[in-house]
């Protein structure tokens, strides 16, 4: 009678589940999945970041570029020099006086 049952839900399990090859297989796979160093959770987050590095990589240098045009303007012509040396830093000649007007916040 037991041995009865016992066949009756061994011929229940599917034949892949009775191999012991694809049960070795399946548990090496959700270890690497969930469990390893590199498992999908992890590669993910890793992927993200290299996207937003590459990105922000893309970004600085579209800045350099534009830096170092700006650069090219500001050496080659002297009048520009002046003009930003006043803008940016406030310089003036000896015989000038600066006024800065500042808007007020509201």
């Amino acid at each position: 009678m037991i041995k009865k049952i016992k066949d009756f839900y061994i011929n229940k399990i599917p034949w892949y589940l009775k191999n012991k090859f694809t049960i070795t297989f399946f548990l090496l796979f959700t270890w690497v999945l969930l469990f390893d160093n590199f498992d999908l959770l992890t590669v993910a987050k890793m992927r993200y970041e290299i996207n937003n590095k590459e990105n922000e990589m893309e970004h600085i240098q579209s800045l350099i570029k534009a830096d170092q045009q700006h650069y090219i303007e500001l050496t080659s012509d002297p009048e520009l020099l002046e003009k930003f040396a006043r803008e940016q830093y406030l310089m003036k000649k000896d015989d000038e006086d600066i006024y800065i007007i500042l808007a007020k916040e509201e």
